[in-house]
């Protein structure tokens, strides 16, 4: 089949959009065997951008830290592309990859959630794709998040191969943009567009556009976008989005962005999160990103995502965090969209887990206040260097997207270490976020969040006043739906039978517990665990098959709007 043309209104990077776009999801060639050398004859097919390990694929097995994965897809070029310049782009390949184009390799990638593309200067009939991948999926060095080769509890069934969008674009000969980055000057109502990178230099005209109305223009090699006369911010409430296009000669690239602005500010005593000037209680949900049993980590349709996405906004909720994993671009849009803030984890790795001390001990309460220079489990120099060098590239791919605002470094230990010299390098590549350095466990004192983990009791925790107090998981309350169980086993914080107990508890969570700390002690966000059930974990609000909902968002909405009230009237100034 020939490849489809995108949609515009669908284009699987609308931060980074052209119109001639073309989709290479679907049917490909696939082989595993244990041979790093191209293939000549391929015996199955696999379906992209499904993992090799779901069933969405057609595959639906385990990969072994020895297999090699084969990929291959004879490229059938629609007449408009045969002659043109084009880019493929690989939006999530899990692990190593090693990219030919005609039997020519053409591209290196290591790592598993950051995009990656190759450039062909001209098309031709007869042109092929082939990958030649391995996984170690329980490395040390790689970022793996809850990949796992033994999946139990929290952790998960492992991902490998293609499981992101593959997409071919058309650069036109004359020369195109790579990248660019939006800044925002909110207090001045401004947007400027910097580190505009051509393939020939020179100028670039930009238009910035609301509701399909142009609003401002700007030419040059950096562009500034004044928006005095049409200044729409973006928030929950309201999210206005803008639609940023530029021209370079024949290549014409849109993006679409928000307004806002999101800080820590002191408020009487404590310190608050502030978004676009004014205080804000983050209420939201943990997000592990496992869309179905169907699809793991890929997005199963967009369809199903807006589903989860509408339940969260309907239920109240204003926040989700991304839990230590990357998304497709569109999920973020859609949360630019529907006016959801997300924080966004850095994917952990390190040494094997070591569930006593990172987990049993921490939350009975055994934890040595204000570690310096902690290690947990991330003994690795190579490791570590990895971590490092991934960091301004992990930034770099989100600094466009409006809804990201908060960033987590470490996940309750996971892979931690140089903590405080990470924070500050961090903050050097972005200062329009803030930043959660330490979530959970072993707190340094650094970066602009306490952030605490409580499970199994109320959460009576204090504020020490020089950051943010944060609740970023809570709950975790278990009531696995019958005849929607992944798992034999059944894994969470509180083990319950029925949707009257999870709201019983939620309410009791949120308005016995919750209000008293934002009242008193300046809690400023709570983050429940979590959005949906995963494998063996059942304590998400939502089942893992995403058939059952286990509490009315219009049960939930009147808890949040209880809480929404609290901190208004409290800490409105």
């Amino acid at each position: 089949d020939c490849m489809k043309l995108i949609d515009k209104h669908l284009h699987p990077n609308p931060f980074f959009a052209r119109e001639k776009t073309y989709s290479l999801n679907g049917e490909w060639d696939f082989l595993k065997n244990k041979s790093h050398e191209l293939v000549k004859e391929y015996h199955q097919k696999i379906i992209v951008p499904f993992a090799v390990e779901t069933p969405l694929s057609e595959i639906n097995e385990d990969v072994s830290p020895t297999d090699v994965l084969h990929y291959r897809l004879k490229l059938a070029y629609p007449k408009e592309v045969i002659g043109e310049r084009i880019r493929v782009h690989f939006y999530a390949v899990d692990q190593i990859a090693d990219v030919y184009f005609n039997g020519v390799l053409l591209k290196h990638h290591e790592g598993g959630y950051l995009p990656f593309y190759f450039d062909v200067l001209e098309a031709k009939e007869g042109d092929a794709i082939e990958l030649v991948i391995t996984d170690d999926t329980d490395t040390v060095v790689y970022p793996k998040g809850k990949q796992t080769l033994h999946p139990k509890g929290m952790f998960y069934r492992s991902t490998s191969g293609i499981w992101g969008d593959v997409v071919l674009e058309i650069l036109p000969k004359t020369g195109h943009i790579d990248d660019f980055l939006i800044e925002q000057e909110f207090d001045n109502k401004a947007v400027n567009v910097k580190k505009i990178t051509t393939s020939n230099g020179g100028i670039v005209k930009g238009y910035v556009f609301y509701q399909d109305k142009i609003v401002a223009e700007s030419e040059g090699e950096e562009l500034r976008f004044s928006l005095l006369n049409d200044f729409h911010p973006w928030s929950p409430n309201e999210p206005n989005l803008y639609r940023l296009e530029l021209h370079y000669r024949d290549d014409v690239v849109s993006c679409s962005f928000g307004l806002r602005k999101f800080e820590v500010r002191k408020n009487k005593k404590f310190m608050l999160f502030y978004l676009n000037n004014k205080p804000i209680f983050l209420n939201g949900l943990l997000d592990q990103g496992y869309h179905s049993p169907r699809s793991g980590l890929t997005i199963e349709s967009e369809s199903l995502l807006l589903k989860d996405l509408n339940y969260v906004k309907d239920s109240g909720f204003n926040f989700l965090r991304k839990h230590i994993k990357v998304e497709s671009p569109r999920y973020y849009h859609l949360c630019d969209k529907l006016g959801i803030i997300v924080m966004q984890d850095f994917v952990s790795t390190g040494d094997p887990y070591d569930k006593f001390h990172l987990a049993v001990l921490p939350t009975i309460g055994f934890i040595k206040a204000k570690h310096k220079n902690y290690n947990s489990n991330r003994k690795s120099e190579t490791s570590q260097r990895y971590f490092e060098n991934e960091m301004p590239f992990f930034v770099r791919h989100f600094q466009n997207y409006t809804s990201i605002c908060l960033w987590c470094l470490f996940n309750e230990g996971w892979g931690q270490f140089d903590v405080t010299r990470l924070t500050e390098k961090l903050r050097s590549f972005d200062v329009t976020r803030v930043i959660d350095s330490t979530s959970g466990w072993f707190d340094e004192g650094v970066g602009d969040i306490d952030s605490r983990h409580v499970y199994f009791h109320r959460p009576w925790i204090h504020n020490h006043k020089k950051r943010v107090l944060f609740l970023s998981e809570f709950g975790g309350y278990t009531y696995p739906v019958p005849d929607h169980v992944f798992a034999k086993e059944t894994y969470g914080y509180k083990a319950l039978t029925n949707s009257d107990e999870l709201l019983y508890w939620l309410k009791k969570s949120y308005l016995k517990w919750l209000i008293p700390l934002i009242r008193k002690r300046g809690l400023c966000g709570a983050t429940y665990t979590q959005l949906s059930d995963v494998e063996e974990e059942t304590n998400g609000l939502v089942t893992y098959d995403r058939e059952v909902y286990k509490i009315p968002s219009s049960e939930l909405r009147k808890i949040n709007e209880a809480i929404a009230k609290a901190f208004e009237e409290t800490w409105e100034e």
